[in-house]
């Protein structure tokens, strides 16, 4: 099913793939990574680095009304292919 938000957990570890939840963004400040089930409901995990020097990172934001990460999730190395912007905690489908 089609997640339309996701609700940021912090963690010091991301969880095993077993024991993540859908709707969940499992968000690690002591590693810079976020993950979380893709949002189509496929159930494919989605790993996002932030804030990295390397060139390969996102840009995760934080206010009161929610998480912003940016450039888009482009799940285009699964077989869903989802595509979708994750803004205040909202998941808006490209």
């Amino acid at each position: 099913m089609k997640q339309t938000e996701l609700t940021p957990e912090y963690v010091d570890f991301i969880p095993p793939v077993s024991d993540m939840k859908e709707g969940v963004l499992y968000i690690s400040k002591v590693f810079k990574t976020t993950a979380h089930l893709c949002a189509c409901g496929c159930g494919n995990v989605v790993v996002l680095p932030f804030g990295r020097s390397d060139g390969m990172f996102w840009a995760l934001t934080e206010r009161l009304s929610g998480v912003t990460i940016r450039p888009s999730v482009g799940s285009f190395n699964l077989p869903c292919k989802s595509h979708y912007y994750i803004t205040d905690n909202k998941v808006e489908w490209l």
